[in-house]
């Protein structure tokens, strides 16, 4: 049963990601614009959307919100993924062993994708030069959905050997794009430990999905002084990606909404 519900919810999760979608992002002038997903998307003009810009000084310390802990469990060394190119972004699958524990509750990962060329959210005048961004879901409750956010930030040279996984694993995926015709596939993650095994600092708020069906009620996380390195080029060769129609996805970031009284709480003092 709990895969199925497991299943229910990754659906319902990546509906958004499906191919031949009426919505998109400005480079992309033939399809929906994000000022007008609420059109066809009534929940995008909700009162809890995502992104919003989080101004430290108007959050709320709580000393309830403990240290987020990542495990991944890859007994083989070897970690099978799968992979997709849609219309705003790509997409990674795992095959297991991936999962979060936030306060008493123990989340599984579902897909992580990334967003350029900026971060989604803003912290005070602080902005990524992209985005990573991981969707989990309750191990016991199909329906609470916590996504994180992780700030990527443009270096000419990647030297940090803790985020250097992540970075191959992005680098391959580009790589098998730009040798075959299909935007879908798979491959091994040989490289290593992908996500921290512990988030310290951090903001919480109550949020939406960032894109059509644009639903609330997700616990949004985004890192505080947990960033990731990637190599400049790298963010290059993601603005050249091309959707279903052939266009340039130069951007996939949705504008900040409006925070409509909202208390983003963190986790440090």
């Amino acid at each position: 049963m709990m895969k199925i519900a497991l299943l229910v919810a990754l659906l319902g999760c990546v509906a958004a990601d499906q191919d031949n979608v009426d919505w998109g992002f400005p480079s992309e002038r033939t399809l929906l614009q994000p000022e007008y997903w609420g059109t066809e998307y009534p929940t995008c003009y909700g009162e809890e959307q995502t992104p919003i810009v989080i101004r430290s000084r108007h959050t709320n310390y709580d000393e309830s919100l403990g240290v987020i802990r990542i495990s991944e469990y890859i007994p083989t060394g070897i970690e099978a993924w799968s992979f997709s190119l849609n219309t705003y972004t790509i997409t990674l699958t795992p095959s297991d062993g991936h999962t979060l524990q936030f306060g008493e509750t123990t989340y599984n990962l579902l897909k992580t994708n990334f967003l350029w060329p900026r971060s989604e959210h803003k912290i005070d005048h602080r902005r990524g030069d992209g985005g990573w961004r991981s969707y989990w879901i309750n191990q016991n409750d199909a329906n609470d959905e916590l996504v994180l956010s992780i700030f990527l930030n443009a270096v000419e040279s990647q030297q940090n050997q803790e985020t250097e996984p992540i970075i191959s694993l992005l680098t391959s995926v580009l790589d098998k794009l730009d040798s075959q015709e299909s935007n879908q596939g798979a491959l091994n993650n040989t490289f290593g430990r992908l996500f921290p095994a512990r988030i310290g600092s951090y903001y919480k708020y109550e949020g939406s999905l960032a894109t059509p069906p644009c639903k609330q009620g997700v616990t949004r996380i985004v890192t505080a002084d947990y960033s990731v390195d990637i190599p400049a080029q790298l963010i290059n060769r993601l603005q050249k990606l091309k959707d279903q129609n052939g266009v340039e996805i130069q951007s996939n970031t949705r504008p900040t909404q409006r925070r409509n009284g909202r208390i983003v709480k963190r986790s440090f003092n």
